[in-house]
């Protein structure tokens, strides 16, 4: 066989490498309507109900359901209000996150600003101790662009758009193109002045295998990550990082901390 005869087959064997590529994925994301049409049942109601419920019409409900339509991200907002866990829609597994094993902590901060001090403290807190775990091991590189020094570094201005395309290595075109839109609206997306569908979800979750819901604007994402990274340490970890923080929050409280 001809040189040019290998090269047509080794294309051809590529070429039908991305179809079962995109066949697999597109296979995937029809379990993402799945759980949405289980979603409806387990509340017991009719495309009609649910219509309602979300303020559209039965035949656009029903458009999203079958895939003719994007589920938008206010769209995910809504039924996130109706109860509907935005990663179980996107990846199918649920996780424990969003039982605030923290919460008890920030109980006590009624005050709106200082709440979001000591949750900038929290996530310094526990910056340094993943940082003392992994400073001298192998990991050391990677720590340097954790999820949680991300946060630390940008806080309100943080953009999990912003944390996967560096984890990745990608400028704004290359990621664009990755994800198959164009660069303007990549780069709103970016700046989080909008935010993805669900379709846009999961092939963000398949490229970073990050969270769904820390690319929306539907939770508290710093106590998200903040739970992520919590549910991490032993019990003694916890235990110190809680004495410190309510030594500090006395502190604050006796007015010895302007």
């Amino acid at each position: 066989m001809s040189l040019s005869g290998h090269a047509n087959i080794a294309l051809l064997f590529n070429h039908m490498k991305e179809l079962i590529k995109v066949g697999l994925q597109m296979g995937k994301y029809e379990y993402v309507l799945e759980r949405l049409v289980e979603f409806r049942k387990s509340l017991n109601l009719t495309q009609v109900q649910m219509a309602e419920k979300l303020n559209i019409s039965q035949e656009q409900y029903s458009y999203l359901e079958n895939g003719k339509v994007k589920i938008t991200a206010e769209l995910l907002e809504a039924l996130n209000e109706l109860g509907l866990n935005v990663n179980y829609l996107i990846t199918g597994e649920y996780d424990d996150i969003c039982k605030n094993l923290v919460s008890d902590i920030f109980e006590s901060v009624k005050n709106e600003e200082y709440r979001k001090k000591m949750k900038r403290l929290m996530i310094y807190l526990l910056n340094i101790v993943f940082i003392k775990e992994t400073m001298d091991g192998p990991e050391a590189e990677e720590e340097e662009q954790s999820l949680l020094r991300y946060l630390e570094k940008y806080g309100q201005a943080f953009s999990m758009l912003l944390y996967v395309r560096e984890k990745l290595h990608l400028s704004q075109i290359a990621m664009a193109d990755e994800l198959g839109l164009g660069i303007k609206k990549y780069r709103k997306l970016e700046k989080e002045l909008i935010y993805p569908d669900a379709e846009l979800l999961f092939a963000l979750w398949q490229k970073s295998n990050c969270p769904p819901v820390l690319f929306l604007n539907i939770c508290d994402r710093e106590l998200y990550i903040i739970n992520l990274f919590w549910s991490e340490l032993s019990k003694e970890q916890r235990m110190k990082i809680e004495d410190i923080f309510r030594d500090i929050e006395q502190c604050c409280k006796n007015n010895l901390l302007q």
